[in-house]
């Protein structure tokens, strides 16, 4: 069985995401999908990618990936970086590297340290009930918005461990594990909001049903998301409201 690796790359103007298994790596000719956070528009991106090339020598993988404007024409206008990237990982160690090679600007050409987790890391501090109800894109998500954000989106918690991935749109009624309906959350907190104890309107304020102990009620008072946060989960919240 193998092992689901995510990769974060920080490039100059963004960081790069995407997640391979070491029992099913890329293979020359496949195509892959990668996310980049774009960090001064704030947005996260798809891409199509094409793997030009892959070599595998021991716990030594290689591969060589094309960014091409007419395999993502959604993002050909806003986009003027396109040419190829090609990452070095160790398998074992969890480390690597990544080059790009731009297609117009060699100023953008450069080399990066890449950022590599394993799938346990992300297991050993996932909440219960996301175990049991499996939601595709959750872990990468996870990474995600733990780079973006780092914190809990209402209290500030910052122990990685006890921040859980919570669904504005339940994933039992089609929502997607996305950073457009995600945002992160203290475990306790995320518990409130399952058990719908906790709801934010869609300007981002919270409110506490009557149920939640005086605690939460003196914790939360005057909670909001913050605009960053906000920005990207509004359309969200319109629908749950």
């Amino acid at each position: 069985m193998g092992t689901l690796l995510f990769v974060c790359i920080p490039w100059d103007h963004c960081t790069e995401y995407f997640e391979i298994s070491t029992s099913n790596l890329p293979q020359a000719g496949s195509q892959l999908q990668t996310r980049e956070y774009w960090h001064e528009e704030q947005e996260l991106v798809d891409y199509i990618v094409h793997c030009r090339s892959a070599e595998l020598e021991g716990d030594s993988f290689k591969m060589t990936l094309s960014y091409l404007a007419t395999s993502n024409p959604d993002l050909a206008r806003k986009c003027e970086a396109w040419g190829e990237s090609t990452i070095r990982l160790n398998l074992r160690a969890h480390s690597g590297t990544a080059s790009w090679k731009d297609t117009t600007d060699k100023a953008r050409n450069g080399t990066v340290t890449c950022r590599v987790q394993s799938n346990a890391l992300f297991e050993s501090v996932t909440h219960r009930e996301t175990q049991i109800t499996a939601r595709p894109g959750q872990g990468l998500t996870r990474q995600i918005l733990l780079n973006v954000y780092g914190r809990c989106a209402l209290t500030g918690e910052e122990t990685p461990a006890v921040l859980d991935v919570a669904h504005i749109n339940a994933a039992t009624d089609g929502g997607k594990a996305s950073m457009a309906n995600c945002i992160l959350l203290r475990t306790d907190i995320h518990r409130l909001w399952d058990s719908k104890l906790l709801s934010i309107d869609p300007a981002g304020k919270v409110s506490l049903k009557p149920e939640a102990s005086e605690r939460y009620h003196d914790e939360l008072r005057g909670a909001a998301l913050k605009p960053q946060v906000l920005k990207h989960v509004r359309e969200a919240l319109e629908r749950v409201s």
